[in-house]
């Protein structure tokens, strides 16, 4: 029995001794990474969509950074939009250094940051990427969330590794669910195996607990190799949709052999790469060399399925992509090259965070162009009649987008519109504007006694010419709006050859009153 007993120590003091030098790799894991992780503290002025003339209201809030090689400093993008100031501090110092950004890939929910003062990056170490972490494999995430100033450090593991929707961009990218504590303020830090990068924190799921995702490292390595060359080109795009084949009937339809799969090409982009190579009712086979399912999803790791996208996206904008396809009641194999950055050929126009939204107000009438940002100012399931039939429809040319009537200025030049908002114009004197500056064209060109708009249910909005004209800087000055157009339509050259109708400006005004929108996505940025 006492030998047992001998036995049994010694075995316990073997595991405490394992246990302990694990602890000691951890402590030194961690150590190292606390070294790279930043906060980041962001001043930003985001435009107010209701009232796109207004400057919007400033906001200060913090996010998380981590240093990579170059003296840079990589975080979530959309910690940095509409920033006017950003500003990093290292983990334990109190001084807050001036941060410039040098690239932002909103597809990613990329930035990459650098501080030009030399003293910063003393003491700080550079994280190296790592590999796309497995499934149930233990991650640290390190941030500064909200709730204190010290560094955070809370454990999971990775749930999963597929294609997620991202909140701040549009489409999706390979992503890393993981169950590890995230929350406000942990964006933009880094997710850690092992010692090496395996995610950067984007964004949580709403209404569940402990479910968060990561930007993947191919996805890291794909921005960081894009901007090598001192220039962000972007995620290349085939330029298509797709259809499943679930049905057996319409595989039969297709004249597809037995064991094929794959996706149908329900429609292809004017222009766009695959436009060289593709048409409607060919089938992808498989995407460079892997096969595609019928639900349009490739294996990239035993047992693990993604979108066939997964190897369009680690591509670079200018590679080629060899593409198996089923045309004709044949295989044959095709290459896309891929000069189209992605998301280009889009009806209702993806974000353009640099861009300010823009107007134009005729009348009391407050139009604007419907894009991404216009609609998710709206609750879900709430979008103007028409909008989800223009959603994922491809441009016939790439100035074309639709046009909204966004609100009416209530006065007596447009008596009996009053009510009316978020109307799609469709026709401008029985004419289709192709964007919001055509509109301006249509509108300020025509010599008729009236100005008709007819919006996408066939309603006509009629209003007097000159009545209109004339009405239009007591209506801007009653409701505080210093002119009647954004300033990317100031510059017209083909506007007022005759000098006909000037831009309407109305008398400065002291201030504006405050706009509000919901926002209600499946994922947010935390």
């Amino acid at each position: 029995m006492s030998q047992i007993r001998r036995l049994a120590a010694i075995v316990v003091t073997w595991a405490m001794l394992d246990w302990a030098s694990v602890a000691v790799r951890a402590a030194d894991v961690h150590a190292d990474a606390a070294d790279s992780v930043v906060k980041v503290l962001v001043t930003a002025l985001p435009p107010r969509y209701a009232e796109p003339w207004a400057p919007g209201w400033s906001m200060n809030y913090q996010g998380s950074g981590f240093v990579v090689d170059g003296r840079r400093i990589l975080t979530a993008a959309h910690l940095v939009v509409y920033q006017t100031l950003v500003r990093v501090q290292k983990y334990g110092s109190p001084e807050k250094y001036p941060a410039r950004v040098l690239f932002v890939s909103h597809e990613a929910d990329l930035a990459l940051l650098t501080v030009d003062e030399p003293a910063f990056f003393e003491g700080l170490h550079p994280l190296e990427l790592g590999e796309l972490p497995g499934k149930q494999q233990e991650v640290t995430v390190l941030g500064f969330p909200v709730g204190g100033d010290a560094l955070s450090l809370t454990k999971g593991v990775v749930s999963r590794v597929e294609h997620q929707a991202s909140a701040h961009g549009i489409g999706s990218l390979l992503a890393v669910q993981i169950d590890a504590a995230v929350n406000p303020g942990n964006s933009g830090g880094p997710v850690v195996a092992g010692g090496k990068i395996a995610g950067v924190v984007t964004q949580i799921l709403n209404g569940e607990q402990n479910i968060s995702y990561a930007t993947s490292p191919p996805v890291i390595r794909h921005f960081l190799d894009d901007v090598a060359d001192g220039r962000y080109d972007g995620f290349p795009s085939l330029g298509i949709n797709t259809q499943r084949l679930d049905s057996p009937a319409l595989k039969a339809w297709l004249r597809m052999s037995s064991g094929h799969t794959g996706v149908r090409v329900a429609n292809v982009a004017p222009g766009s790469p695959a436009s060289r190579v593709l048409q409607k009712d060919d089938v992808l086979l498989t995407v460079a060399g892997h096969a595609i399912a019928d639900d349009g999803t490739v294996e990239f790791r035993p047992r693990e399925r993604t979108q066939f996208d997964l190897y369009v996206d680690e591509r670079q904008i200018g590679d080629r992509l060899p593409i198996t396809i089923w045309r004709d009641g044949a295989d044959r194999t095709v290459e896309v090259a891929l000069d189209w950055p992605w998301p280009c050929g889009r009806l209702v126009r993806y974000p353009e965070y640099e861009q300010r939204p823009r107007y134009f107000v005729f009348g009391g009438l407050v139009f604007g162009a419907l894009d991404w940002q216009y609609l998710t100012s709206f609750q879900a399931g709430r979008w103007p009649t028409g909008a989800t039939a223009l959603w994922g429809r491809w441009a016939e040319r790439p100035d074309e987008e639709p046009v909204i009537l966004n609100r009416v200025f209530p006065a007596a030049v447009n008596k009996g519109y009053e009510d009316l908002s978020d109307r799609i114009i469709t026709q401008v004197d029985g004419v289709k504007p192709r964007n919001l500056a055509d509109l301006v064209r249509l509108v300020e060109s025509g010599i008729g006694e009236f100005v008709r708009f007819t919006d996408v249910e066939g309603a006509e909005i009629v209003l007097g010419r000159r009545e209109a004209v004339a009405a239009g800087p007591a209506v801007l000055a009653t409701y505080r709006v210093p002119t009647d157009r954004s300033a990317e339509l100031l510059p017209r050259d083909y506007l007022f050859a005759r000098g006909a109708i000037a831009p309407v400006l109305a008398p400065p005004v002291a201030g504006a009153s405050p706009a509000s929108a919901s926002h209600e996505t499946v994922a947010s940025a935390p």
